[in-house]
């Protein structure tokens, strides 16, 4: 399905009461953004949520009528949480130095919401089980490392999201006897959506100068 699992991981299967409550969880927590006062006061940021959650949240209905039953287990992987408190420290010490990187956390953490559900989506339509781990975590860091779209364009910010997500699916390669992704999730998110804002012009509708 994916890379193999590493001895260092915890595995341990979620029951199928607590696995349909974690997705009604992660849907309800994404559209809890909506209630921001920074999404009530730009129509663009409100409109993505709302926009991306009902889509999520219709894929998942859907997902449920044609396929069985997902099966849920956590797996923590070692490399996963160890990226996340490097990167989470670089957001700390950039956020002491630049105070619009802590107003920006609610959002980059609504993008984690996010990651989950993408690859929630993803694992039950193409394989039927999900594991559940800090794998979102890294890839959603990354991105943010390095671009953010300004509220009113914020829809842009969650397609980087699932844009790293698919292709980490769905373009993968045979190496060393394993089916591994070819390209860094985040890299490619990134990659595909900043060549559209050169080619049309478009920085202007990010952070990415002053980042």
């Amino acid at each position: 399905m994916t890379e193999q699992i590493t001895s260092d991981v915890t595995d341990q299967e979620i029951n199928p009461a607590t696995a349909r409550w974690t997705m009604i969880g992660l849907c309800a927590l994404f559209f809890l953004v909506a209630l921001m006062p920074r999404a009530l006061t730009s129509r663009g940021l409100l409109c993505a949520v709302i926009g991306w959650g009902a889509a999520l949240s219709c894929l998942l209905l859907v997902l449920s009528r044609l396929r069985d039953p997902v099966r849920m287990s956590v797996v923590l992987r070692r490399p996963h949480y160890v990226q996340l408190l490097v990167q989470g420290a670089i957001f700390i010490y950039w956020g002491w130095h630049w105070d619009a990187v802590y107003r920006e956390m609610p959002l980059i953490l609504s993008q984690v919401v996010f990651a989950y559900l993408v690859e929630l989506i993803i694992c039950w339509w193409r394989h039927g089980e999900w594991r559940i781990g800090f794998g979102p975590w890294p890839i959603v860091f990354s991105t943010n490392l390095f671009l953010w779209f300004h509220d009113d364009y914020f829809a842009a910010q969650y397609l980087m999201i699932a844009l790293a997500y698919l292709s980490r699916e769905l373009l993968r390669w045979e190496r060393d006897g394993r089916s591994v992704h070819i390209f860094n999730p985040s890299a490619f998110g990134l990659c595909v959506v900043s060549l559209v804002l050169i080619a049309f012009e478009l920085p202007h509708l990010t952070w990415g100068a002053e980042i």
